[in-house]
């Protein structure tokens, strides 16, 4: 680089004299940057220059309340053919980017930028930048799922799922051809295991909810219309009685145990159907049914719905049912704050809401919410250390406040954060080791601190 500065410098010179002041008022190092990058970049014919533009973008980490910096990204996040190995060679013989063989696997390269200062005072990479930002912290970490993916087998386990595929979906649509293989591939493959779980569970569910839509609504008919009546006898009372616990087995069957069988099928049209019609039956049982475990059933669904909102991406939908349901919770959990049971329903409800929070933008509002659910959580890990499902939610809420953090740009505190959530998952990991969800959630803790530590 510094012989090109020299050249650049000896072809504007007049009398055949160079001097460290017209280096500096040529701009330096900066200029000379800018100018070698420009002049590669224009000797690309067109069709390569949409993917030169691609490669740099993969190689910039996006700043959050800092300076952008470079990435180091793998070949396979641009595209590892011929065509994107002849321009990132000519790149690389530019010395605007470096690339390196991985030590162990040496089917797998690397590259990122050379100089730091390309960064800054490259103008036409810092206009790429600055249209692309609110995409690109979404495209890289589709291309670090979609590396651990093929790093793994392409195991099922490492698909996307849920509002993470929505997102996915909806950024490889507005990319169109401007995406690596891999991150298709990937991103197809996760929407065909999505369909394929939900075709394996269809035909049996249909005709079972179709009786059991039937079968409630019989039970909820009886039930509503016994409550209603004042003056009946002892034995329509005992009939009464009988239809409204009928009727809440079933309803408790609606809320609990066909939830989690419609949930990971992504049956969301029959599940709304289901908890609207739960909806309807509490919202018209009267006074006579509003005890407490009947208000508890009718939180845990408005919680279900908001669930399902969410998935669908009605957001302020879901942050409404939340916090309706958040209610019930806060004011049972005030009433006893020695019942443990109680305190725990409340943190997991002010999850739900941070999490809302957090996904419209709102990180202040989140990040508080977070903090309150972790106060009730390590409280009840505190007083009782030894309860396995306190340790989990405190794990919870330790992350998604790291999660807030690090979007904040403030990565030393996310790290420590993030450190603690490990700590925890580490302990319930090595007690049963057996346990897949420990696991999984103690894997997903060390990559986040990964990723603040790569940062």
């Amino acid at each position: 680089m510094l012989q090109y500065a020299l050249r650049l410098l000896w072809e504007q010179d007049k009398d055949n004299c160079l001097r460290l002041e017209d280096y500096n008022q040529f701009g330096g190092l900066n200029k000379v940057l800018e100018i070698r990058a420009d002049e590669i970049f224009l000797g690309f014919p067109e069709k390569k220059k949409q993917r030169v533009r691609k490669i740099f973008l993969q190689l910039v980490q996006p700043g959050k309340g800092r300076e952008d910096t470079r990435r180091r990204a793998d070949f396979r996040e641009f595209g590892d053919d011929a065509f994107t190995r002849n321009i990132v060679q000519t790149l690389a013989d530019a010395r605007l980017i470096t690339t390196e063989q991985d030590k162990y696997d040496k089917n797998k390269a690397f590259a990122e930028v050379s100089h730091e200062a390309l960064i800054r005072h490259w103008g036409r990479l810092r206009g790429w930048i600055e249209e692309n930002r609110d995409n690109l912290n979404t495209q890289i970490q589709i291309s670090e799922d979609a590396k651990k993916w093929d790093d793994n087998n392409r195991d099922a386990n490492w698909i996307l799922t849920g509002s993470r595929l929505v997102v996915a979906r909806e950024w490889l649509k507005a990319a169109g051809t401007d995406t690596s293989k891999l991150q298709t591939t990937f991103i197809k493959a996760s929407v065909r295991e999505q369909e394929r779980q939900q075709r394996v569970q269809r035909n049996r569910l249909l005709g079972f909810i179709g009786v059991l839509m039937v079968v409630a609504a019989v039970a909820v008919w009886q039930a509503f219309s016994a409550t209603q009546s004042k003056k009946i006898a002892q034995d329509q009372e005992q009939r009464a009685q009988k239809a409204r616990e009928q009727a809440e087995g079933v309803i408790n069957f609606m809320v609990f145990d066909l939830r989690d069988k419609l949930k990971p099928i992504g049956r969301l049209n029959i599940m709304r159907d289901v908890q609207e019609r739960v909806s309807a039956y509490y919202e018209n049982s009267g006074d006579a049914a509003q005890n407490q475990e009947h208000l508890w059933r009718r939180a845990v669904n408005r919680i279900n719905r908001g669930d399902t909102e969410t998935a669908q991406g009605n957001l302020e939908a879901a942050e409404q049912l939340y916090r309706k349901a958040n209610q019930f919770m806060q004011q049972r959990a005030e009433s006893a704050p020695s019942n443990a049971g109680w305190q725990h329903d409340f943190s997991i409800s002010l999850i739900r809401i941070g999490s809302i929070l957090s996904a419209q933008g709102k990180l202040n509002d989140a990040k508080t919410v977070f903090e309150k659910s972790r106060d009730i959580a390590q409280m009840l890990a505190d007083n009782d250390p030894s309860n396995t499902q306190w340790q989990p939610n405190l794990s919870v809420s330790l992350e998604r406040i790291g999660d807030i953090l690090s979007a904040q740009g403030k990565l030393d505190e996310a790290k420590a954060v993030f450190e603690k959530s490990q700590t925890i998952r580490q302990t319930l990991a090595d007690n049963d080791p057996s346990n897949a969800g420990w696991q999984r959630d103690l894997s997903v803790s060390l990559n986040k601190i990964g990723d603040i530590l790569s940062a």
